[in-house]
């Protein structure tokens, strides 16, 4: 947030079971934010009713935890090779 920076990378999410939720795979950054998010992998996940299976958001801005709208930025963390491999499931 407020051109915040940082870098995430070499995560490994595999063999996991989603049930009854929101969102699934998921990659989230607060819109403004700088740097890099890499190498990340979502390997043989299941997914029972869930809404919204991948998601990418690179302008996150939640009420929750800004109450005042979020300035537009058209600055975003730069998002690179993200794998998605054996993903099966159903959607609610």
């Amino acid at each position: 947030e407020n051109f915040s920076r940082g870098v995430i990378s070499d995560i490994r999410m595999r063999d996991l079971l989603f049930q009854n939720t929101r969102a699934g795979a998921r990659i989230k950054t607060w819109q403004g934010g700088q740097g890099a998010v890499r190498n990340i992998s979502f390997v043989r996940l299941e997914m029972e009713r869930v809404a919204s299976p991948i998601v990418i958001n690179q302008y996150y801005c939640p009420k929750s935890q800004h109450p005042e709208p979020c300035e537009p930025s058209r600055d975003a963390v730069r998002i690179s090779n993200i794998r998605y491999a054996h993903i099966r499931g159903t959607t609610s």
